[in-house]
């Protein structure tokens, strides 16, 4: 599952305990662009807006993040 979730993700608790794992990425364009972590059993990405994806049938986003989201591929 991945949603998009830019202002919900900020008055949540789920980046408390991130962990980076890529930080200021160049990928496509020279400039840097991508920020990854990992919160739990999710994936959180920062690029053009914030996106959050999972690949656990059982895990499931907390319920005030949940309410906020924009769900992009169930």
């Amino acid at each position: 599952m991945v949603v998009r979730s830019d202002e919900a993700l900020a008055e949540s608790n789920l980046m408390d305990d991130a962990e980076p794992l890529w930080m200021d990425g160049r990928y496509v364009f020279p400039e840097p662009s991508h920020n990854f972590w990992r919160a739990g059993p999710f994936l959180v990405m920062d690029c053009g807006g914030t996106w959050i994806g999972w690949n656990a049938p059982a895990v499931s986003l907390p319920p005030a993040l949940a309410a906020n989201v924009q769900t992009i591929h169930p």
